[in-house]
């Protein structure tokens, strides 16, 4: 931990290093901010599967002679899913130039693409901590570091190209679900660190006045992965199954576009995703087509977002369920066993991949808006996937106290029919959350 505290007096006390020069105003050099937030996600079937934790956050930001940096570090210490938080996370720390046309920064940086809310096929470049339980979503997003440059062509003609060395995997828990005690999971299996194991990305944005649309390009391991069926110990009389959940390779294109009608906005999107030994392997999802369609609606003071979230499967190829053909034969009952192991964790894969059917179709609806002179902003989400039956409610409100001091209060309620993502998920994720933060 000494490094990073290190990296973090650099930070603070840059402008020190400046202060010989009396032409530069500590203003110029740096500027700070941050928070300090006291949180609570009470939830799950046991208080193990809560998190209780307070956080201070200081971020910094400099630009100044074209040189840039940014950096927001985060100390944590309290209980998450029973283990101890207490970590330094490094949230974002990247510096590098900015000019009039050009910038090229280098570091870890969090970088969010896509024109539609929360269901963006062209939002790959970080993973994720899933369960990473909070009021704002975006504490989930994890920092990767990369080299990213854009160029300004006109005033709205952007081009962006990013690379990443090392390879990140999401987080997810799967260890938390009730699946049965004979199932377990082992750590990710992360591909050789080399650079041909990197990723490469790329977009293409226009931004007029009424219309925007953007063109993707994607090269390198998926920050999502799937689980292989690792072992099968049979020793004990009864299978003991062990997971190793693995990236897999894909290469995507796709598109995106905006376009303001009035008071009401447009959104679509698209990502043609491309993968490979998808036949052979559990953990890889086929190739497919995602795509969103949005509508976005200004009423009074209430904003309200409908989208329509699809999925097209290539090659798809119904399962066969398993069938013991001869119960009087030892032999055949453990090839029966066998192969409805495997039949069951390949459906697994595919319930996490949304690939149960060839197609898949969902609605998601926002409606969020701000009362009370702006004092109170109040958001109420909801999801339904029309393929699985599995939903989510997501309803919360944020009391602005006084300009530093805020109040957060609300919840996540999820579920679908058994053995579904959402019904494993529910019994840890489901749960009210509360938060009192004081920013500076």
């Amino acid at each position: 931990m000494r490094p990073i505290l290190v990296i973090l007096i650099l930070i603070l006390t840059c402008p020190v290093f400046y202060a010989q020069d009396s032409k530069i105003t500590y203003a110029e050099q740096l500027s700070m901010n941050g928070y300090v937030r006291g949180t609570g996600y009470i939830g799950g079937n046991s208080a193990e599967q809560s998190i209780l934790f307070s956080e201070i956050s200081l971020t910094s930001t400099m630009d100044y002679q074209r040189a840039s940096l940014f950096a927001d570090v985060r100390f944590r210490y309290g209980e998450g899913l029973g283990n101890e938080l207490e970590k330094i996370q490094i949230k974002e720390l990247y510096g590098g130039y900015r000019g009039g046309k050009l910038d090229v920064l280098l570091g870890n940086q969090i970088v969010v693409w896509g024109r539609t809310d929360g269901f963006s096929p062209n939002d790959y470049m970080n993973s994720s901590d899933y369960f990473f339980l909070t009021p704002d979503q975006d504490d989930q997003r994890l920092p990767g570091f990369m080299l990213r440059s854009a160029y300004r062509l006109t005033p709205f003609l952007n081009i962006e190209l990013l690379a990443l060395p090392v390879y990140r995997p999401s987080m997810y828990r799967y260890d938390l679900f009730e699946m049965g005690d004979n199932v377990g999971f082992s750590g990710v299996r992360i591909p050789e660190k080399s650079f041909e194991n990197g990723s490469l990305a790329g977009r293409l944005s226009v931004d007029l006045p009424a219309l925007g649309f953007s063109v993707y390009g994607f090269y390198g391991y998926s920050p999502f992965y799937g689980f292989c069926l690792d072992t099968v110990d049979w020793s004990t009389g009864s299978p003991e199954i062990l997971y190793t959940p693995e990236p897999y390779h894909q290469t995507s294109v796709g598109g995106d576009f905006d376009l303001a009608l009035g008071n009401v906005l447009l959104r679509g999107e698209f990502a043609y995703k491309i993968t490979e030994d998808y036949a052979e392997k559990m953990n890889t999802p086929n190739p497919g087509m995602d795509y969103v369609a949005a509508l976005e609606y200004k009423l009074g003071p209430v904003s309200i977002i409908g989208q329509y979230i699809g999925k097209y499967t290539l090659d798809f190829v119904d399962l066969e369920v398993p069938v013991l053909l001869d119960p009087a034969n030892p032999l055949a009952q453990w090839a029966y066993a066998g192969e409805l192991i495997s039949y069951e964790s390949t459906l697994f894969n595919r319930r996490i991949f949304n690939q149960q059917e060839k197609t898949n179709h969902a609605l998601s609806l926002i409606m969020s808006g701000q009362f009370f002179y702006s004092t109170l902003d109040v958001e109420l989400a909801g999801y339904y996937n029309l393929t699985s039956d599995e939903y989510l409610i997501r309803p919360k409100m944020v009391w602005h106290v006084t300009d530093h001091l805020a109040f957060s209060l609300g919840g996540a309620f999820m579920g679908g029919p058994d053995q579904s993502i959402f019904d494993y998920s529910a019994s840890v994720m489901n749960g009210i959350f509360t938060e009192l933060r004081v920013s500076f």
